[in-house]
């Protein structure tokens, strides 16, 4: 099993995580574990959503272009460096 440290920890965090072990009775390590446990089995939030979102704009905006026979973003990107040469 690997180990994580973490370093410079704001005493008030520290205060905060030991009271919350002391609650759950768990030690610190284990309250710390089951935190990061919950964090990354969390569902995704809103900047994961708007992530999407933009990504799917982005390809529909690709797809256009295509059809359209317009330039591509690295045309377009060329053309803007070749005029400032």
């Amino acid at each position: 099993m690997a180990n994580v440290t973490i370093r410079n920890v704001p005493e008030e965090l520290h205060a905060a995580l030991k009271e919350r072990a002391r609650r759950n009775r768990r030690s610190l390590n284990e309250e710390v574990l089951a935190l990061l446990e919950s964090a990354c089995q969390a569902p995704p939030g809103p900047a994961d959503e708007l992530a999407g979102a933009i990504d799917a704009a982005r390809e529909r905006w690709r797809d256009s272009a295509r059809e359209q026979e317009l330039p591509t973003s690295d045309e377009v990107a060329g053309w803007i460096r070749s005029g400032r040469a």
